[in-house]
């Protein structure tokens, strides 16, 4: 029996960080590269859930947003053994803050919608491919 490779991580948040583009947001027209994690956070919690495990928790962050109006949005990270890793927090400008937690969330909750399936694979094909190639 084949095992599957067993990542850090640190080298999955390598890959995912270096995996992000315009192209894996849900807000494409809003991505730049100096903001690289914007709208990208449901896409990453599943691909770091789909190789570290753990569970996908979301809930409502409140930010100021570039017009200084405020803003709420859903925002969703992960948890393992109890410790939060959110890869995708840098997103907001500073002094936003969760205002609501709900989750966890199963992935098939949330990959079972086109769009979000689609820019999962996208993400996940990609950092299988420099998880692959890292030396």
């Amino acid at each position: 029996m084949i095992s599957a490779p067993v990542y850090s991580p640190s080298e999955v948040e390598s890959a995912i960080r270096q995996s992000w583009g315009r192209d894996t947001s849900q807000s494409p027209k809003g991505w730049t590269p100096g903001n690289p994690s914007y709208a990208q956070c449901v896409i990453t919690s599943l691909v770091y859930e789909h190789y570290l495990g753990g569970e996908i928790v979301y809930g409502d962050v409140e930010y100021e947003n570039e017009d200084y109006t405020i803003r709420v949005t859903q925002h969703f990270w992960n948890e393992i053994d109890g410790e939060k890793v959110d890869l995708t927090w840098e997103q907001f400008r500073p002094g936003a803050y969760l205002i609501h937690i709900d989750g966890p969330i199963l992935p098939e909750e949330l990959t079972y919608f086109e769009t979000i399936n689609r820019l999962y694979e996208t993400l996940r094909e990609r950092v299988d491919r420099v998880l692959q190639n890292r030396v």
